[in-house]
């Protein structure tokens, strides 16, 4: 799912706890020697999570 994800070009969120709170962070690629890993950058807003999700709800109806 994540390379249908990021083909697409929907960024993938991660659930983290920070601030008292539950949010999402998104995540992006990064290349090291050691290999392709993810790591967590800015907190998404409400707006843009609901967006994202709205994505990848279309795009699951394109794929059944």
């Amino acid at each position: 799912m994540n390379s249908l994800l990021i083909n697409a070009g929907i960024p993938q969120l991660r659930c983290v706890f920070a601030g008292g709170r539950f949010v999402y962070v998104e995540k992006v690629s990064v290349s090291t020697a050691a290999g392709n890993y993810q790591h967590a950058v800015a907190v998404v807003d409400e707006l843009k999570v609901a967006e994202i999700f709205r994505q990848v709800n279309a795009l699951a109806e394109v794929r059944v």
